[in-house]
């Protein structure tokens, strides 16, 4: 076995002490499930899930818009100024594939035929069948010329144009904007606290959380690196010390920036996060929901429920 074999790699041991500063809370560490914090969380919504409501069906949209409402009207949501931002972006970006979408996909093409009778071989046009497709093709060119049908296709064509013109002013004021912005006043989106001060800071801390691995900067391969996950996560530290309540965070299933890989609509979120809350917080807890499954806690009706799961599945990380 050679010498490089032999030698075995240790992790930083100050990094230890990075993520467990107060190694006697290591024992004393409470951890809640959400059935226990329900009653006396807030939640708050990651970037995806603002998104999902350009997928939904319309009865799914309300029953969120109802949810979303209630949790409004008692203190209990919010929303990172971060994750509004990242939406501003991502939405620009859905409205120009939608825009394209409906310019190509749904452009009507006029039905025509194309016969080949007339490249056929003499010889095959002495078979009895020849005359029976001579006749056929006469019907189709009947059919596609005939009045009715005109009539038709002018009409869907008009429609269609009208839908597209419609559509054009969602590029800045879609329906799923609009129902958020009546939800979402000021007090609903938080920004962080002193952000151009600590800067400096913040950047350092992501740098070392990307480096060696700690959530929520996990995934360094977003465009930012991990920064904005780790602004949306100070915002949590933030709200939690300030309101002296726990947090749930409604994200998407397997978002392995915040929950271990394999816990899907479970989605409990890393040990590391868990305890690095109750300590900013003087005992509070975090924890992590798919929105299905805050669908779920509230009784919603199972088709809702459902939709909402096959946006997940189709948005999964």
């Amino acid at each position: 076995m050679s010498e490089t074999n032999n030698i075995y790699h240790f992790e930083d041991p100050f990094i230890r002490n990075k993520k467990y500063p107060r190694a006697e809370s290591i024992f004393s560490f409470n951890y809640k499930s959400i059935d226990e914090i329900k009653d006396n969380c807030i939640f708050i919504l990651d970037t995806p899930i603002l998104l999902y409501l350009y997928n939904a069906k319309l009865a799914s949209i309300q029953a969120l818009q109802e949810v979303y409402q209630e949790l409004i009207s008692l203190d209990r949501f919010f929303i990172p100024a971060q994750v509004a931002r990242e939406f501003a972006d991502l939405r620009s970006d859905y409205m120009k594939q939608l825009q394209g979408f409906m310019h190509t996909k749904l452009e009507p093409i006029h039905p025509k035929f194309e016969s080949h009778l007339n490249n056929l071989p003499a010889l095959l046009k002495s078979f009895p069948e020849y005359e029976d497709l001579d006749r056929i093709e006469k019907e189709i060119s009947n059919e596609l010329a005939n009045f009715r049908f005109k009539i038709l296709f002018t009409d869907y064509q008009q429609k269609l144009d009208s839908l597209l013109q419609s559509s054009q002013a969602w590029l800045e004021n879609d329906p799923i904007t609009n129902i958020y912005k009546e939800l979402f006043k000021n007090q609903v989106v938080v920004e962080l606290n002193n952000l151009k001060e600590r800067r400096t800071e913040i950047e350092h801390e992501v740098n070392i959380r990307a480096k060696h691995q700690i959530p929520p900067v996990m995934d360094t391969s977003q465009n930012d690196g991990g920064l904005g996950n780790y602004l949306s996560w100070l915002v949590m530290l933030q709200l939690g010390k300030d309101l002296d309540t726990n947090v749930v965070f409604v994200t998407s299933p397997g978002n392995t920036n915040w929950m271990n890989p394999g816990n899907g609509h479970q989605g409990y979120a890393y040990h590391e996060l868990a305890y690095e809350f109750t300590n900013e917080t003087k005992g509070r807890s975090f924890n992590i929901i798919s929105l299905s499954g805050l669908l779920r806690m509230f009784k919603l009706d199972p088709t809702i429920i459902k939709d909402i799961e096959e946006i997940e599945k189709k948005n999964i990380h």
